[in-house]
């Protein structure tokens, strides 16, 4: 129960970390934060900015786990 999809301002902070070598970020991710019934928000892995992506897309998620 302490896994979670991150929201879009916590997928960007897991953006950040990709830079102090924490994580590895290949390919853009969606997050939990949406837009409507078929759009929800993700981020380029490339460079940290966010956009609106369909839920259909089939694009990465990056769960997280809360301590």
């Amino acid at each position: 129960t302490d896994w979670f999809l991150p929201s879009i301002d916590e997928a960007k902070e897991l953006y950040k970390l990709k830079f102090t070598g924490l994580i590895n970020i290949n390919g853009d991710f969606v997050s939990s934060s949406q837009l409507s019934d078929s759009l929800c928000f993700a981020v380029n892995s490339s460079t940290g900015n966010s956009y609106t992506a369909s839920k259909s897309s089939g694009y990465n998620a990056w769960q997280v786990r809360r301590f």
